[in-house]
């Protein structure tokens, strides 16, 4: 009897990125364990190719190659809003060459199943939720149309209408997972020293995961309707602490990795865990710096003293405005003073910081940027990111100012590089004021272009981690590569700048 087996695709949108593909590592791992034989697809993109069409086509063409050359029961896709149109047509890609029944799962999938299930869709069923059970289920049953409505947390056609299964449970205990399937992809490419993991600091490393779901409102963010249980309520699940420094030791171990950063929604909601998890790396005497992202609102004296001395060197924050009132109207739950005093008790410490700063918020007044901006000099961040609030489908904000919504075929405009730097369509301004949104963009983020080209820290942590490191034969080649890369994109800024007069006022 032939072996169930299942493919996990990239799609041709990610064939650069740098990041470990998260989701798929976990899914692998999972389906492996279940006695599912499971590869992973990652084509990346020829580095001197130009990106578009073209490059989407190639890569697509090798993702139906490898297809036909493993002869998978099913191919799995995972797609974010922005990747509509390139994973219908990865999909209808691998209809029109092969006999393999293809899902679709991740963010987009579960917030509209809709837009993929249609009469003629290349795509057979949608995965919505969490995937590892789902998945399982559907590779076991998939046979036998009979059976699909008894598996949970799906969407396909039947009889002439989109079906709906009823809700997958979430995974109480994340404990259950394996060890991410990191055999399953090309680690050299991962793991080469850049800039990615940690901002702006050159070492090799991986984003990892340790928890999932976010009890937070905030309206800009569709992490709650991503994250609800089949009771319709939104719980934070943890991984055991020991799990968490087990695949970080491995990595350490197996790949000589120099840095991990934390890509939960938010670290250290629960400060015992935070402590917890800092005093077993220091158990173990694991050696490796690391960058974790939370709330400014859930910073304390003894927490930054310890995760400092664990090796944590920098703190990110969701700062996005100085405005109170523009807070409350995101609902994102923190005060003003609470962004003063965290990133006070960072410097206090030590630790570098990186400030996530947003303009074009809901109803936002000239006021309301004046005291962002004010905000953003006070606080001294190592680095900020200035960006555009862009109403995401599966937000609140969507949902209140959006209207019209947008049809599938408008869905090419969050491919758009510049979503988050100027107003796309005029559905996505939401600020009232009537300043010019894309010359205020460029005016704030002048030190932002600037800082990171020069920057260079000097930080004792760091420069150890350098020069322990176990890859220092690339960090010469990589400031090489990211200077230049660094200062084509900050001539174009200063091209684009002038050209668009965006230094005058705003």
């Amino acid at each position: 009897m032939k072996r169930k087996s299942l493919c996990l695709i990239s799609p041709p949108t990610r064939s650069n990125a740098q990041i470990i593909p998260i989701a798929l590592v976990y899914l692998s791992a999972w389906l492996e364990k279940s006695g599912i034989e499971t590869n992973i697809i990652d084509i990346k993109s020829n580095p001197y190719a130009a990106p578009g069409r073209t490059e989407e086509d190639r890569i697509t063409q090798k993702i139906i190659q490898r297809l036909r050359a493993e002869k998978p029961s099913l191919a799995g896709i995972t797609c974010f809003t922005s990747e509509y149109n390139s994973v219908m047509r990865l999909a209808k890609g691998i209809k029109d060459n092969l006999n393999t029944k293809v899902i679709v799962g991740g963010v987009h999938p579960t917030l509209r199943p809709a837009d993929f299930i249609y009469k003629d869709s290349p795509v057979d069923f949608v995965v919505i939720g969490e995937g590892e059970m789902t998945i399982t289920e559907l590779v076991q049953r998939g046979e036998d149309p009979s059976s699909l409505r008894n598996v949970k947390g799906i969407a396909f056609f039947e009889n002439n209408d989109i079906h709906f299964t009823p809700p997958r449970e979430l995974i109480d205990d994340l404990g259950k997972l394996p060890m991410p399937a990191y055999d399953k992809l090309d680690m050299a490419y991962y793991l080469k020293v850049a800039r990615y993991v940690i901002r702006y600091m050159y070492s090799s490393g991986v984003h990892i995961l340790t928890s999932r779901g976010c009890p937070f409102l905030c309206t800009f963010c569709a992490a709650k309707n991503l994250w609800k249980s089949a009771d319709s309520k939104v719980r934070v699940r943890y991984k055991p602490i020991k799990q968490i420094v087990d695949e970080i030791q491995y990595l350490k171990e197996s790949h000589n990795i120099d840095s991990v950063y934390i890509a939960d929604d938010t670290f250290a909601m629960s400060k015992d865990r935070a402590i917890g998890f800092c005093d077993e790396l220091l158990a173990r005497k694991i050696d490796i710096i690391w960058a974790m992202e939370t709330r400014v609102n859930l910073i304390t004296d003894e927490l930054l003293k310890t995760v400092k001395k664990a090796g944590c060197i920098q703190v990110e924050f969701g700062v996005e405005s100085g405005s109170q009132k523009a807070l409350d109207r995101m609902k994102k739950g923190i005060r003003v003073e609470d962004t003063v005093r965290a990133f006070e008790l960072c410097r206090k410490h030590g630790l570098r910081t990186f400030a996530n700063i947003m303009l074009n918020t809901p109803e936002e007044t000239e006021e309301d940027v004046r005291q962002t901006i004010r905000l953003k000099k006070t606080i001294r961040a190592s680095h900020a990111g200035v960006n555009l609030t862009a109403p995401i489908i599966g937000t609140d904000i969507y949902e209140q100012y959006v209207n019209p919504k947008l049809t599938k075929e408008e869905y090419h405009l969050f491919e758009d590089p510049h979503l988050y730097t100027k107003i796309l369509d005029p559905r996505f301004k939401l600020a009232s004021h009537n300043i010019n949104l894309s010359k205020l963009h460029y005016k704030v983020n002048v030190s932002n272009y600037v800082n990171p080209f020069f920057e260079f820290t000097l930080n004792p942590r760091y420069l150890k981690s350098l020069i322990s490191s176990k890859r220092k034969w690339q960090i010469a080649p990589s400031i090489v590569f990211n200077s230049i890369k660094q200062a084509k994109s900050y001539s174009l800024f200063i091209i684009r700048a002038i050209k668009n007069n965006f230094f005058k006022k705003a």
